[in-house]
């Protein structure tokens, strides 16, 4: 749909956009909509207006559900460590009460602890990866966010430049690659420029750019999407293109 909308072709991007079922595409067709071709001008003002309305209706439908998510996020590990402990708790009484060991008394309450142990890692966060932030020591609470990361059981990457707060943490850290070895899209700091960043050498030792990790990460997890094709220089030029179409002043 945003490549459409580059080549100026309304028309296409909003039929994906009536075809989709993401919030972003009503977002997009909201905008799509209100300055389509025949219509009457609309003021910048207006549009922005537009714009903003759906994308607070948008937002509001996503956090509508977002209070289950917790829910279940927050209580599925404790069930299942619940369900652990009676089902070793069945298998010891029934030991208990035959006078017997061996796996056919305690298979029962055996099976019963492993499949609620089973329903409440399903849900919760294994692993990780962080990249361009140090959450430890910048994130909001950082004592939860330091006690999140110290769980013996959360499998954490960093990709970093230096051992930070949160690489402390981490079970490995993989050499990022700095500004002068990327490609990359800088947004304005005070001004209303869009800046590209082309590198000025190829990349020092094993370190590897962010997108090129997950470019391999997501080749090792079966995604064929296109957009895990583009190269950097690809992905940089495309970003700065949407920049500027977003902010065509």
């Amino acid at each position: 749909m945003v490549r459409s909308l580059l080549r100026g072709d309304l028309d296409d991007a909003r039929a994906q956009a009536e075809r989709s079922s993401s919030p972003a595409a009503e977002v997009f067709l909201a905008a799509i909509v209100t300055s389509a071709p025949g219509k009457r001008p609309v003021s910048d003002a207006r549009l922005e207006a537009a714009v903003e309305r759906q994308r607070q209706e948008a937002n509001q439908k996503l956090r509508s559900w977002v209070w289950i998510l917790g829910t279940i996020g927050a209580t599925a590990p404790f069930v299942g460590l619940f369900g652990t402990v009676v089902g070793i708790m069945r298998a010891f009484h029934q030991m208990g009460v035959t006078g017997q060991g061996g796996f056919s008394v305690v298979a029962a309450g055996i099976s019963e602890a492993l499949i609620t142990t089973a329903g409440g890692i399903a849900v919760a966060i294994e692993a990780v990866i962080v990249y361009n932030s140090n959450p430890v020591a910048v994130a909001p609470e950082s004592r939860k966010v330091q006690a999140g990361f110290a769980r013996e059981d959360l499998f954490t990457v960093v990709l970093e430049h230096f051992l930070t707060d949160t690489a402390d943490h981490a079970d490995y850290v993989l050499p990022a690659t700095t500004q002068l070895e990327h490609w990359d899209v800088h947004c304005a700091y005070g001004h209303t420029y869009a800046l590209i960043n082309q590198p000025a050498i190829e990349p020092l030792g094993e370190c590897r750019p962010n997108t090129a990790i997950f470019r391999a990460l997501a080749a090792r997890l079966g995604f064929d999407d296109d957009c895990f094709g583009d190269d950097d220089e690809t992905l940089g030029h495309d970003g700065l293109r949407r920049r500027v179409f977003n902010h065509p002043g």
